[in-house]
């Protein structure tokens, strides 16, 4: 409240931060007075929604709408600071984004990767190519003269242009919420560590918010140019760079995000899923229009052709919007009692050549040694849990739930318990790693695999340090994955799962059958051997050695063995037969 400030505080000790209360006042005067400016056109455009609402028309959907317009509007209103809150969300993003090369390279591929795209569907390509590189060009003396803890100097920009990004930033299309993602820990009282912390999380969020900036203006120079360029009208070209910074990189304000993403759970379980949201948007939008029998049709279905174009060349078929969802639902349609079935294990068989599969599958930058196809793609796009294997037994529920309520803080946590873990088996250096920086332990990984080669965490050597080149190592210094690291890595996963597989067939397999001799079920015995055979044939044909079928049949007696092993409801082998026995008579 603005009025809180005039409350007498006489009697009351305590250190008061000037810079910060003054801060808090100014927030405070600004929300008031923008209420009483704007009161009145708020509460008119709520009267007309209403109207409209109810006039003819789908008026479910309206009435839908309005409901969540005025819980979005209410819920703006509240003021609930929470510095815990914002604490861990400042965690997260310095341990996975701030002190890590890629996250900048990667946001800074924004503007060619998504608006470039979508503005070419109504221009022409080489002439947004050209727009967008002059773009840049025109920002240098402004980025020039300004550091990171100081606001860019519009009088900078070229004339033509200074009016209408003046114009976009008051209307908070340059720098709109994006820290909402970043978070804040500041340290209050003074002292060396605290002004010195404080110093680097401010330059650390700057960076952040200036590369965004830089994103955002060079779009808005670019389209503002080219659509003034094909209509003559100032008005129409400035709607047309808000529309294009709204679409392709997005609004992170907090009337923006679904509501969920305003509570404090959600505001620590949802972090960094808001930049997925606007891509699914924008591919949504894109779909809607090249549908529809309008002028339009023609650019949308352009801009998305030249959108997945990108994305392709760029991060492979892997990194195409929903291939992780599809992926995931065609490996529990698929597969058989022979074999589990991955879509790109697939792909990369019907393929043949290992080169050819890994550029058509993860891009062009695989031919320089670079997997970008986890960075640069959209292939998590419909992914409800991104980076998240969901598997239907009861510790993997309780993992995806863990993931869900989380959030990357959750990961934090985890990679923390490995760490401890890996620290408790002696493995000091790789325990380090789970609790540093991903910036420093991309560092530390690579120096490691250098001078140890890749291990595993049995202490077994996979790769000696001679099979790794300067160039890897480098890559993974900088926090982006090699490509002989990404197939390798690949390469386990699917080893892991079809081991996994086998395994569990095969103990479904010898319970059903010993079920079945045990009632003396002779159709469910003949319907086991069957599946074992079925089961071997499927181990076979993918390289695993076959189990012999007396395997299945001693299953049973395992089973009566295993049964008359047991005192008073404990069962023991060979090794603790004793053991039990004095723990029984206890």
């Amino acid at each position: 409240s603005s009025r809180q400030s005039e409350l007498r505080r006489r009697g009351v000790s305590g250190l008061i931060d000037m810079l910060r209360s003054f801060a808090q006042q100014a927030r405070a005067d600004a929300q008031f007075i923008a209420s009483t400016k704007y009161a009145d056109q708020i509460f008119d455009s709520i009267n007309q929604m209403r109207k409209q609402m109810r006039s003819s028309g789908n008026s479910l959907r309206r009435s839908e709408i309005f409901n969540e317009l005025m819980a979005r509007y209410i819920q703006t209103l509240e003021f609930n600071p929470s510095p815990a809150t914002d604490a861990i969300n400042r965690l997260t993003s310095i341990w996975y984004l701030a002190t890590s090369p890629s996250y900048y390279f990667q946001n800074l591929t924004q503007p060619f990767m998504i608006s470039l795209p979508v503005m070419a569907g109504r221009h022409d390509y080489g002439n947004t190519v050209s727009a967008l590189m002059q773009a840049y060009a025109d920002l240098k003396p402004m980025m020039a003269k300004a550091s990171l803890n100081k606001q860019f100097d519009f009088g900078k920009l070229p004339a033509d242009v200074q009016e209408v990004i003046n114009e976009l930033a008051k209307r908070n299309k340059i720098d709109i919420g994006f820290e909402s993602e970043l978070g804040r820990i500041r340290l209050e009282g003074e002292g060396k560590v605290k002004e010195g912390w404080n110093k680097v999380d401010k330059t650390l969020r700057s960076a952040g918010q200036k590369m965004e900036a830089v994103n955002r203006l060079s779009t808005a120079i670019a389209a503002y140019r080219l659509e003034l360029s094909k209509t003559g009208d100032v008005s129409r070209a400035t709607e047309y760079a808000q529309r294009m910074l709204d679409e392709t990189h997005g609004d992170y304000s907090r009337f923006n995000a679904p509501r969920a993403f305003n509570t404090q759970l959600g505001k620590v379980a949802l972090q960094f899923r808001k930049f997925q949201l606007i891509q699914l948007a924008l591919l949504t939008k894109l779909v809607r229009q090249a549908g529809l029998s309008t002028p339009e049709k023609r650019a949308a279905f352009k801009s998305l052709a030249l959108l997945l174009g990108h994305v392709g060349v760029v991060a492979g078929a892997t990194g195409l919007p929903g291939f992780a969802m599809i992926s995931w639902v065609l490996s529990k349609a698929l597969s058989d009692d022979k074999e589990p079935y991955d879509l790109e294990f697939q792909l990369r068989r019907m393929i043949g050549d290992e080169d050819i599969a890994t550029l058509i599958l993860r891009g062009a930058p695989t031919l320089a040694g670079a997997d970008l196809s986890g960075k640069l793609g959209m292939g998590n796009a419909l992914s409800v849990l991104p980076f998240t294997d969901i598997d239907f037994s009861r510790k993997g529920i309780a993992e995806a739930g863990f993931a869900a309520l989380s959030g990357p803080a959750g990961g934090l946590a985890l990679r923390a318990a490995d760490g401890i873990d890996l620290m408790s088996r002696g493995e000091y250096y790789k325990g380090m790693e789970q609790f540093m920086p991903k910036g420093l332990a991309d560092v530390m990984k690579a120096v490691r695999i250098s001078n140890e080669g890749v291990t595993k965490r049995n202490g077994d050597m996979v790769m000696s340090p001679d099979e790794i080149s300067f160039w890897e190592s480098t890559l993974q210094g900088l926090g982006v994955q090699p490509s002989d690291q990404a197939l390798r890595s690949f390469r386990l996963g699917v080893q892991a799962d079809y081991e996994k597989f086998y395994q569990e067939k095969a103990a479904d397999i010898k319970r059903d059958f010993a079920r079945a001799y045990k009632d003396e079920d002779d159709a469910g015995k003949a319907e086991a051997r069957q599946k074992w055979k079925d089961l071997q044939d499927g181990r076979a044909a993918n390289g695993f050695k076959r189990q012999p079928l007396s395997e299945l049949i001693q299953a049973r007696m395992g089973q009566v063995k295993r049964e008359r092993r047991t005192v008073e409801g404990i069962q023991y082998g060979n090794g603790d037969r004793k053991f039990v026995r004095e723990l029984t008579s206890i």
